[in-house]
């Protein structure tokens, strides 16, 4: 089973463009570079959400990790240094997920 990287990320207001294009053309392109990222996908927050709690990040993206999970973090870490960050990145939060069960579709 795949396993999930959630990064949640803000850009610097006005930059929304400059910074989706990089993620999506450069960004993306590096980490799945690493071996063990086998897929990645990017989401942006709507307005239409199932509290009125407030949200502090706009943008999502979910890296599907597959084999073994430390030596892949290990080599994202090892080479982050050398990826090309985009200056309108400004905040970030990232959590991994393991599954507990199998993938289910109506």
């Amino acid at each position: 089973m795949r396993s999930l990287l959630l990064v949640l990320t803000n850009c610097t207001p006005g930059k929304e463009e400059e910074f989706n294009t990089w993620y999506q053309e450069v960004h993306l392109k590096e980490v799945l570079e690493v071996p063990g990222f086998v897929g990645a996908s990017r989401y942006e927050l709507t307005d239409t959400q199932m509290s009125e709690d407030e949200r502090p990040y706009r943008f999502l993206a979910i890296y599907e990790v597959e084999g073994d999970v430390d030596t892949a973090f290990e080599k994202l870490k090892a080479t982050s240094g050398s990826m090309d960050m985009s200056p309108t990145l400004i905040d970030s939060f990232t959590s991994h997920y393991a599954p507990i069960g199998e993938r289910r579709e109506a």
